[in-house]
């Protein structure tokens, strides 16, 4: 760059502007702050600063969970990992599965929270089996969603770039290369940024520091015991968790050796600790201390090669399992085939059919008492989970074969009801239950696809709203293009289904050999099956197809469709139903037939509103903003699109909330209103560019939008207007969101 700019012949230098843009993208690539410059622009051309990604509406001070139990000891443990932190960017928290990484992992981020200007943010990934989807599930985390081609790292690292921040990554050992590869690529990018994970093993980066987490200190070892009670940590947490256990619990003169013998003998291990003051409402300390002895020479006996204290863990994880009643035991390895936790419905479908359903509460109860299972409330629910030790060991117990093909029937069934009740006041219940669900939901795809079963195409089409709504388009399209090169046995209706839910995400993401490629094979599918609903569900992909300006006539498609959309509300597809009304009020307004176009939205938003829908209303609201000003009601125009960024904000649909704002600037721009236009303008392009999209996702919106551009500039001039345009680039989606509604 520098030598063009130096040449010695004038014509091979840059000008001015290009100079400047390209030292702006150096600043971009190296994670730094982009400088404003003020550069000439030609005339007509408009120059939209670099849009930063933004994230769905979140707490500014990260997601920390709040520990329901208190936290033992460790006080050197702490110290030494804040002041790794404080001299690296990266420290990873290793040591034996059950040695209390994770807790005291989120014990250190809760007391370094202030020092973080963009909060602490913690990452789980025990659940996640697939490296592939690593990205995905930190951006999820963070807020930031991709609608678009763009690469979901290259979003996320925009969206870090400028943040001072500090990521937990819980459990990363099953996926340590993904980690790895990701830590470093993000670190290299984003200068504020700081990363502590929690695995079995290093990353292997340079500039990591690694600190091994020990087991609690035993009175005698290392920080001096409580003056209060002369226990060590070990001690102190078994004394803890044993009163939780047994309200009158207390450590006496005449227990206290056995105490300090148990968690001797578990080499103060806080899983085991924990596990062993469970049994105290059976047990005494001394019976408990009896019952090791056997079990410890058992120890020496253990898997060659692995370290003692994981051999430690695992007998004592055994101990516990041998302790269950024989319906305990079972349930124990039934419910470890949950992912990520369970609720209790769930777990009627999966587990022990005989049981009623009382029966079943009482047992899962008792694995609760026993701190096999651990209750956890989310939004307002209460669910169930097993740390991943204790997960693993029953998975490796469970001996019925029917145990995975039942945990699928239950996410198709789930999945399905989902999608049955998604046009209803009990949408953003569904969205709050499938993203609680969606490590089980992934489970049981690839278990679906492994075993090449038609349940992997039903889960993915049934879940086709919840992808959309909640901003997943790339994962959406990737679950489903791999249904579809394994759907061998699906049924005409579930590939038809499936052919047109890939092009619909492709589309969306600006993909369109993609979209063209799924919209030839529905065609194929449509001439050889005859099927009504298939026939409609291709004539609605026509005319999306027409719309986004791929080809077609779209006379012909909306004639097509018009004809044949009863065909999907008969076959009990509600939400096809609606995008076919939508599709159709997009169309016939493009072609300028508003009242038809009019009559189709009108139906779409009755049906979302009598239902108390948001999701899909939303969508409708832009499309009959969009007819509604073409059909030169201007003031009713803006009703109807302020109310969709309304829906948009409540379903936190930031790419719809973006194309009711672009629309408010061309009726602004009608209204002489030329500043306010290219403000709403800049935010609009900032909000879509920030999910990977863009608002012209229609192809004849451009030119509106051209035509507005020009007169808005035309009327400011290029400094004013470029000035207004940055200021909407700069706003953030709450702050978009109001200045459109002002």
């Amino acid at each position: 760059m520098l030598e063009a700019a130096m040449s010695r012949d004038p014509s091979d230098r840059p000008t001015a502007e290009i100079l400047g843009e390209q030292l702006q993208q150096i600043e971009r690539d190296h994670g730094f702050a982009v400088d404003e410059m003020s550069l000439y622009t030609e005339p007509g051309a408009v120059r939209t600063p670099f849009p930063a990604p933004t994230a769905a509406p979140a707490s500014e001070t990260g997601n920390l969970p709040l520990e329901l139990s208190s936290f033992v000891g460790r006080r050197i443990e702490i110290e030494t990992v804040e002041n790794l932190l404080a001299a690296s960017r990266l420290v990873s928290l290793t040591g034996t599965g059950g040695v209390g990484k994770s807790r005291l992992a989120l014990q250190v981020a809760h007391e370094i929270t202030r020092d973080q200007a963009d909060g602490v943010w913690l990452i789980e990934l025990a659940d996640l089996r697939d490296p592939a989807l690593l990205v995905e599930v930190v951006a999820t985390a963070l807020g930031v969603r991709n609608r678009g081609t763009e690469p979901t790292s290259e979003l996320l690292t925009r969206w870090l770039a400028p943040r001072e921040l500090l990521m937990v990554l819980d459990n990363c050992e099953h996926i340590i290369d993904a980690v790895a590869k990701l830590t470093e690529s993000l670190l290299r990018t984003c200068r504020r940024l700081r990363v502590l994970t929690t695995s079995r093993e290093t990353l292997g980066l340079g500039g990591e520091s690694v600190f091994v987490v020990p087991p609690l200190a035993l009175s005698g070892q290392g920080e001096q015991p409580d003056p209060a009670t002369h226990l060590g940590d070990a001690e102190t947490l078994f004394a803890e968790r044993a009163a939780a256990a047994m309200p009158k619990f207390e450590v006496t003169e005449h227990n206290r050796d056995h105490v300090a013998q148990i968690c001797t003998r578990l080499d103060g291990l806080p899983l085991a600790i924990e596990l062993a003051a469970a049994r105290l409402r059976t047990m005494s300390p001394a019976q408990i201390v009896s019952k090791l002895d056997d079990p410890l020479t058992l120890l020496t006996r253990g898997t060659r090669g692995v370290p003692k204290r994981q051999q430690t863990l695992r007998w004592c994880i055994g101990w516990s399992f041998e302790l269950c009643t024989t319906l305990e035991r079972r349930l124990w390895s039934q419910l470890s085939v949950f992912a990520g936790g369970f609720e209790l419905d769930a777990a009627a479908q999966v587990c022990e059919p005989d049981l009623t359903e009382s029966e079943l509460d009482d047992a899962i109860a008792v694995l609760v008492d026993k701190s096999i299972l651990v209750a956890d409330q989310q939004d307002g629910t209460i669910r169930f989970r097993m740390l991943e030790t204790v997960r693993e060991y029953g998975r490796q117990q469970d001996e019925d074969p029917q145990t995975a093909p039942r945990h699928r029937q239950w996410c198709v069934q789930l999945a399905q009801q989902a999608e049955r009740d998604w046009i209803s006041s009990r949408q953003s219940w569904w969205v709050a239950r499938l993203e609680r669900e969606l490590p089980n939901l992934r489970q049981a795809l690839e278990f679906s696809l492994s075993t090449a079963d038609p349940s992997a195409i039903r889960i993915a089409t049934a879940l086709y709203l919840f992808w959309s709504r909640s901003g997943r388009f790339g994962e959406g399209r990737r679950w489903l293009e791999h249904a579809l090169d394994r759907a061998d046995t699906a049924s005409t209706t579930d590939r038809a289904k499936a052919l047109y839910m890939a092009r619909v995400l492709a589309a969306a993401q600006n993909d369109l050999p993609a979209a063209a490629d799924r919209m030839t094979q529905l065609a194929a599918l449509n001439r050889r099956s005859g099927d009504p609903l298939v026939a409609a569900i291709a004539s609605l992909a026509e005319v999306n197809h027409t719309i986004a300006g791929v080809g077609g006539s779209m006379a012909q498609a909306s004639v097509l469709l018009a004809d044949s959309v009863d065909a999907l509300a008969k076959c009990g597809e509600p939400g096809l139903y609606l995008d076919a009304q939508i599709s159709l009020g997009w169309s016939y307004a493009f072609q300028g037939e508003i009242t038809q176009a009019l009559s189709c939205l009108r139906s779409a938003l009755a049906i979302t509103e009598s239902a108390g829908e948001t999701d899909i209303r939303s969508w409708a609201l832009w499309a009959a903003g969009f007819a509604t000003w073409r059909g030169s009601d201007p003031a009713r125009a803006i009703e109807l699109l302020e109310a969709g960024i309304r829906s948009a904000q409540q379903a936190a649909d930031v790419l719809v909330a973006a194309g009711c704002s672009e629309m408010l600037a061309w009726i602004a721009t009608d209204r002489n209103q030329f500043r306010r236009a290219a403000t709403l303008m800049g935010a609009a392009d900032t909000l879509s560019s920030s999910v990977g999209s863009s608002v012209f996702i229609f192809h004849g919106l451009r030119a509106f939008h051209d035509r507005s551009a020009q007169r808005s500039r035309d009327a400011l001039g290029s400094e004013e207007f470029q000035a207004a345009v940055s200021e909407g680039t700069s706003m953030d989606f709450a702050t978009a969101v109001a200045f459109a509604l002002s």
